[in-house]
């Protein structure tokens, strides 16, 4: 887990393809949110390939919108 003073932190997620369309991945990255926003992060950045529009689509889902 996260100590306060920290700066920044990296986070893979992964989830199984036939687990799609559960709302997994949504729990999983707004938990992820939930512990960032208790920790003191301010920002959020995800890398992920272009062509895995599953994610990209849930990003955007949430709020978030590419650079």
């Amino acid at each position: 887990m996260l100590g306060k003073g920290i700066h920044s932190a990296a986070a893979d997620l992964f989830l199984a393809g036939k687990l799609r369309g559960r709302g997994i991945g949504w729990a999983m990255v707004g938990m992820l949110i939930a512990i960032a926003r208790v920790r003191g992060f301010r920002y959020l950045h995800s890398i992920e390939a272009r062509d895995n529009r599953a994610v990209i689509g849930l990003h955007e889902a949430m709020g978030y919108r590419s650079m």
